[in-house]
């Protein structure tokens, strides 16, 4: 449930950063972090790093669903 609250955000803004998305869906920012590493090493995201993308160089790409 977590994991599909985490993509239905990310759907509508990649650039989000996880502090906003555990305030969005309530939960702790650590809780965050673990579930999208998690969904990082199952491909369901892809975290895209570049000094010319905003907010903090943090942008998530496309997902597997």
């Amino acid at each position: 449930m977590e994991e599909q609250a985490i993509i239905n955000i990310l759907k509508n803004d990649t650039t989000i950063t996880q502090e906003e998305i555990a305030r969005e869906i309530n939960k702790s920012l650590r809780t965050v972090k673990t579930r999208m590493m998690e969904m990082q090493e199952k491909g369901l995201i892809e975290r895209k790093n570049g000094k010319s993308e905003k907010r903090s160089s943090r942008n998530y790409k496309k997902w597997k669903n």
